[in-house]
């Protein structure tokens, strides 16, 4: 039973280390890619997922996007400059 348990972490890690190898761009050390959720800035946690509607209530955005409706906007981490679409 042991050896069980210690072949499957075995095998659970190297499968990591490979992914990690696999999927990262430039070359760094595998622990440090492991560990960076652990670390991650405040800005890159999981918030609760935003659901909005289809519907089309157009709003201008600070950024000068038209977004389909407020919600939209506010998923988007965008303040609302004023209602209707943005003047080209």
């Amino acid at each position: 039973m042991k050896v069980f348990v210690i072949l499957i972490i075995f095998s659970l890690t190297f499968n990591i280390f490979a992914q990690t190898k696999q999927n990262s761009k430039k070359p760094e050390s595998t622990l440090k890619n492991i560990f960076y959720f652990l670390k991650r800035p405040k800005e890159y946690k999981r918030s609760k997922p935003i659901f909005c509607t289809q519907e089309w209530n157009p709003v201008c955005g600070t950024n000068n996007k038209t977004y389909s409706n407020e919600c939209m906007a506010k998923a988007a981490g965008v303040k609302i400059k004023y209602k209707g679409e943005c003047k080209k």
